[in-house]
């Protein structure tokens, strides 16, 4: 129980960085720049880092997903190779 608390709680905080930083990005793009040291100009790169790096965790985190998805469904399905096969199995008809 503790472990899906954390779980959500922590997708929740990636959510709101995500969020954060993508409306900064549009509420701020078109303001007054100051020049070379401009702080919002800054703080706009810092949300753009941000958001490169937390897309990177999550295309990583998806495809980590979908291969343990994909491995345990092809493990757990029993396999279509017949192991004892038999003529019977094989419903072979031995008349002539």
């Amino acid at each position: 129980m503790q472990k899906r608390i954390l779980s959500v709680l922590f997708a929740s905080v990636i959510t709101f960085v995500i969020l954060y930083s993508s409306l900064y990005i549009a509420v701020k793009s078109n303001h007054e720049c100051a020049g070379e040291q401009c702080p919002i100009c800054a703080q706009i790169k810092v949300c753009i880092n941000t958001l490169k790096q937390l897309s990177s965790i999550v295309i990583i985190f998806a495809v980590h997903i979908a291969l343990i998805y994909f491995i345990y469904a092809h493990l757990s399905r029993p396999s279509k190779v017949c192991r004892y096969c038999t003529l019977v199995s094989l419903k072979v008809k031995l008349s002539t």
